[in-house]
Parts: C-alpha cells; structure tokens; sequence
C-alpha cells in the first residue's frame, strides 16, 4: 500500500508534491517528489524537513502536517493519503465466523449496518515493535493487550484504518485530558458517533487522567 503526500494551494486544490501546482500567474513545482517525503516520514514520522521550487523554500512539519514558506510565512494544509482508500478495509459479510464473534462482542440492540476488518500489516508491525520496546525498556511493568472500543465518526473511519487513531489530533478540555479515549462499555463508545473500533490496545502503567493533562504519557 503506498502513499501520496499533497498541500492545498491558494484555489483549495489538493497538489501532489512533485507535479505543478494550479496557479495560473506562477505555477511552481517542489522539487522533492512525494515518494522522498514518504521515505523521510517512515524514517521519523515526528521530524520537520526542508523543501524547494524553482523560487522558494518550504518547511514541512510532519506533526502539524503543515507547509510553511520560509520567506512569505505563508502556511499551507498537508495531507497524506493512500492510493487506494479502501485496501485497508474488508467487508465482513454475515455468514463468516468473525461477523458472529463481533456481532457478539458489540453486544448492540441494533444491527450494525457493516463490520470492516483492518487489513494494516505496517501498523501491526509498528504495535509489535513498540510493545517489544516498552517490554525491553520496563521490564519490571505488567503490559497487557485488551480489546477495547473507540466510537467515531464513519467519516474518521478510513483514515483510521490506514493511520490509527492520532493521539496528536485529540485536542483539550476532554474530561480526562488530551489523547485517545477507549472503553470497555459498547454504549459509550457507541454515544460518540456512528462507527465503532475494536481496538488492540497495549495497557500498562496506569493512572487517572484529569482535564489539564496536556499530553498522554508514552509509556
């Protein structure tokens, strides 16, 4: 599954780094292409780096996901997108045992309308590898893995199956702080909008939160 990296210029348009841009008057090319961004983000997803056209030099700031020009300050949204939405997704139909399973463990009144699997081999591998780190780093702390439910938004839900839920885009004033909220009870999920994740979640260390916690400990 690959991915393309795009900026939105001044009409609204969603460009892809490397190809030109839609401004009449001065269109203008980045010379890095969007497969170079996409190396340098699995290389560290956390970093800012440098890029040029023929007449300016940007900063693409992989956290906030936005393109600075550095002489104009001008800010433009990014965005990261697969080339194929849907290859991360797949449709459980009725009649396959893991519909069932899921069907059970919801434990809804209401039918659900789909059951999607996750089909994300890259973020299985990352969940794995940060386990194994945690494990090796704190050895003395009990990790656990539960199946817990995340309710959203079905517009949230493709860019979830391909990126996981971003800690980062949880913003303040939530009643136990910022981060990614999960629950072992199906009808609080469900309170929160029309799609539900099952979600694998690594528990350890824990405490509780409280509004004015700005950030979610890594641990």
């Amino acid at each position: 599954m690959g991915y393309k990296w795009q900026f939105q210029d001044e009409f609204g348009n969603w460009i892809e780094y490397g190809k030109i841009s839609s401004a009449k008057s001065s269109p203008c090319v980045v010379t890095t292409s969007s497969e170079d961004i996409e190396r340098q983000y699995d290389e560290n997803p956390r970093r800012l780096i440098i890029l040029k056209s023929d007449y300016w030099t940007y900063e693409l700031n992989f956290n906030t996901m936005k393109q600075t020009n550095m002489t104009t300050k001008v800010t433009r949204d990014v965005r990261r997108v697969a080339d194929d939405l849907w290859s991360a997704m797949d449709h459980v139909s009725p009649w396959q045992y893991e519909y069932t399973n899921v069907r059970a463990l919801l434990k809804l009144d209401k039918e659900p309308k789909f059951i999607f699997k996750i089909i994300n081999t890259k973020r299985e591998a990352v969940f794995d590898a940060r386990m194994a780190q945690l494990q090796r780093y704190q050895p003395f702390v009990k990790y656990e893995i539960k199946e817990l439910f995340h309710g959203t938004s079905s517009s949230n839900a493709i860019s979830i199956a391909h990126e996981n839920i971003d800690f980062a885009r949880h913003g303040p004033n939530y009643i136990y702080g910022n981060g990614a909220y999960f629950t072992n009870n199906i009808k609080m999920a469900d309170h929160y909008g029309d799609a539900i994740f099952i979600c694998k979640v690594l528990v350890g260390r824990v405490t509780r939160g409280s509004s004015n916690v700005s950030q979610a400990s890594k641990d």
